[in-house]
């Protein structure tokens, strides 16, 4: 089963804090991280830690898109996952 944690993926801090304060003002539970490589790293040692990934689209290591795609070669096959960016 797939736990109810959000990922909030920003290289940008203040747009990273706003987010998360959001969600966790709606009651969400949030976890950030400030770069792809860190969030990926994250997702590869629990694949269904995760039931959402919001992602900024623009990023310096590597931008939303191709983020997602990594994301989504990790969760292959799983149809309760979502990524916004």
């Amino acid at each position: 089963m797939r736990s109810d944690l959000i990922m909030v993926v920003d290289d940008d801090e203040d747009l990273r804090h706003l987010y998360v304060d959001a969600l966790k003002t709606k009651g969400f539970k949030v976890q950030s991280y400030s770069n792809t490589r860190e969030a990926l790293d994250e997702i590869r040692d629990d694949p269904r830690k995760y039931r959402l990934v919001i992602s900024d689209v623009m990023m310096k290591q590597m931008n939303g898109p191709i983020f997602a795609n990594k994301i989504k070669e990790i969760n292959r096959g799983d149809t309760d996952f979502r990524i916004r960016l």
